[in-house]
C-alpha cells in the first residue's frame, strides 16, 4: 500500500503559501488508544485547523466520525476540513467539506477563517459547508504535483511513493464515479520539475520505486517522452507502476517502447470485460478477441524487451448484456492464459447521490438507460446493503443477473484463483510465475507501532516476502 499522495500533496502546497503542516498517515492502523494519545500531545493553542483526506475512507466513514468527534472533545473550536474525490452521504462532523482536487479551495477556507479573505462560495451540508472545487476552485491543472517529504516522515529506500505526472482522465468510461473525466487538456507536468523530484527523493531516501497516481499514464504520446527523457537523465533506473490503457498500446504501439524506456514495467489494465456488446455499451469497442491478443502481446514483449514485467486486469462483474455464463468464460480464458499475472473482479457499483453532492456515473444518473432496474426481493436487498461499501450504492438486476448473483460468482467461483488481493501483487513484484506467488508468507509484524510514531509502512508486506520452499 502506497502513501497517501492526497495529504503530502496538500502538505508540500500549502506549505508553498506559508501554512506549516504536519501529516498523520495510515491511522486506521494505529493501535487503539495510541492515534488519540499523539492528536492530544499535538493540538495546542496554536493548532488552528485538522483536515482529513477522505478519499479512500467511505467505507471507514464511522471511523472518521469517531475521529472529528474525539477531536471536537478536546477544542470543540478546533476548524475541521474534510475533502476527497468521494460523495459525502454521511454527517462526518466537519465544518467544511470539499470536494474535487482540493489545494485553492482549501487555501481559500484558510485565508478566509484564518486572514483577511472573503468567504468562499459554498452550499449548506449536514451542519457543515460544502464546497465544490471542481467547478468553483479548480486545482486540476497545477502543472507541478511534486511532494517535498519531510525528515519526519519516515522515508525509507524500501518505500514504494506515488507521484503523478498529470490529473484528469481524457476518456469518459460510462461506469467511472470519478470527477475528473473528459479532462482534453494536457495537465502534465514538466520535465524539469518531475527530473528535481525523483533525483531529490533518491539523494535524500534511495527512493527507487513508485506508484504513479495519472488516471491514464499513456494517454498523450507527448507525456511519455517527457518520462522517457527524465527517466534517462537519472543517476538511477527506477521501477514505475500506473494504469495503463491497453488498447491504446495497440493503436499507438510506439507507447509501449516508450514504457519501456521508462521502466514502467508494473501496469495495471481496466479491460473491465470480454464481452463484445457489454464492452460496447460503456464505451469499450475493440472486438474481445483482439483485447486478449493485445494484453498477450505486451506481456510478452515487456519480458522480451526489458525483462521485467507486472501485469493486472481488472474486470466488472455485472455490465449490461453479460451473463454469468459468459464471465465464467472470461475467468476460464484468465486462469489459462495469465496465470503468470494478475486478475480481479470487482461486482458492478452503481451509485446515487441523495444530497445532491458528489460525482455520479452516467450509470448513476439513469441507470435504466442500461438496462438496470432496482431489485424487489428484500431479503437479497437487505443482505447486500449490510455488505455494502456506499450507503447508497444500487441494488440492481437486469434481464441478465443482479449485484447478489455476481457477488457470489466472485466470492464463491472467482477468488480462489487470483485470492492474494490487487494492491499486493500488480505493482513492482519482480516476474515470478503465479505458481510460487501463491507460496508468499506476509510478516505483519511491522504493522505494530510505538506511541507516538506514525505506522510509515504497511510495506513491510514487500519488505518481508519470503517463500516456504
Amino acid at each position: 500500500m502506497a502513501r497517501a499522495v492526497g495529504p503530502y500533496r496538500m502538505a508540500t502546497f500549502l506549505k508553498d503559501h506559508n501554512w506549516d503542516c504536519e501529516i498523520i498517515d495510515y491511522f486506521e492502523y494505529w493501535k487503539p488508544g495510541y492515534l488519540e494519545d499523539y492528536i492530544k500531545r499535538k493540538i495546542t493553542s496554536d493548532t488552528k485547523w485538522i483536515g482529513i483526506s477522505y478519499t479512500w475512507m467511505v467505507e471507514k466513514s464511522e471511523k472518521v466520525i469517531a475521529l472529528v468527534s474525539f477531536i471536537k472533545s478536546i477544542r470543540s473550536d478546533l476548524l475541521v476540513i474534510i475533502g476527497g474525490q468521494s460523495p459525502y452521504y454521511k454527517d462526518l462532523g466537519a465544518d467544511y467539506y470539499i470536494f474535487g482536487y482540493a489545494e485553492y479551495a482549501t487555501l481559500k477556507v484558510l485565508d478566509y477563517e484564518f486572514g483577511d479573505g472573503t468567504l468562499p462560495f459554498y452550499t449548506k451540508l449536514f451542519n457543515g459547508r460544502y464546497i465544490d472545487a471542481l467547478h468553483n476552485y479548480p486545482s486540476h491543472d497545477l502543472k507541478d504535483y511534486s511532494i517535498r517529504f519531510q525528515d519526519n516522515d519516515f522515508i525509507s529506500d524500501k518505500d514504494i511513493l506515488t507521484i503523478a505526472f498529470s490529473r484528469g482522465c481524457k476518456f469518459k468510461c460510462d461506469f467511472c464515479t470519478f470527477p475528473f473525466i473528459g479532462i482534453k487538456e494536457d495537465t502534465s507536468t514538466s520535465e524539469e520539475i518531475l527530473y528535481r523530484e525523483l533525483m531529490e527523493n533518491y539523494q535524500k531516501w534511495g527512493v527507487k520505486n513508485y506508484y504513479i497516481t495519472d488516471e491514464t499514464l499513456n494517454d498523450r504520446t507527448e507525456k511519455l517522452i517527457k518520462i522517457k527523457n527524465v527517466i534517462q537523465r537519472l543517476d538511477f533506473q527506477p521501477n514505475l507502476t500506473g494504469f495503463v490503457r491497453a488498447d491504446l498500446l495497440k493503436s499507438h504501439p510506439e507507447h509501449m517502447e516508450l514504457l519501456a524506456e521508462s521502466r514502467v514495467w508494473g501496469q495495471y489494465y481496466g479491460l473491465e470485460t470480454f464481452c463484445r456488446d457489454a464492452g460496447k455499451s460503456i464505451g469499450k469497442g475493440l472486438h474481445p478477441d483482439i483485447v486478449k491478443e493485445n494484453v498477450l502481446n505486451i506481456r510478452d514483449y515487456f519480458k522480451k524487451n526489458l525483462g521485467l514485467y507486472r501485469g493486472s486486469i481488472s474486470m466488472i462483474a455485472g455490465l449490461p448484456y453479460e451473463s454469468l455464463d459468459s464471465m465464467r468464460e472470461s475467468q476460464k480464458w484468465l486462469e489459462e492464459n495469465w496465470d503468470d499475472q494478475f486478475a480481479f473482479w470487482y461486482p458492478l457499483q452503481i451509485l446515487n447521490a441523495p444530497n445532491g453532492v458528489g460525482a455520479l456515473s452516467a450509470m448513476g444518473k439513469d441507470f435504466s438507460k442500461y438496462g438496470y432496474r432496482e431489485m424487489q426481493d428484500s431479503e437479497k436487498v437487505n443482505r447486500i446493503k449490510e455488505s455494502a461499501l456506499y450507503d447508497h450504492e444500487v441494488t440492481w438486476e437486469n434481464d441478465h443477473t443482479n449485484i447478489f448473483e455476481v457477488r457470489k460468482l466472485i466470492q464463491e467461483e472467482f477468488t480462489f484463483k487470483f485470492k492474494l488481493g490487487g494492491f499486493v501483487l500488480w505493482p513492482l513484484l519482480p516476474y515470478i510465475p503465479f505458481n510460487k506467488l501463491m507460496q508468499v508468507e506476509y510478516d505483519d509484524s511491522k504493522l505494530n507501532i510505538e506511541a507516538a510514531q506514525p505506522l510509515t509502512d504497511r510495506i513491510s508486506r514487500y519488505i518481508n516476502l519470503k517463500y516456504k520452499n
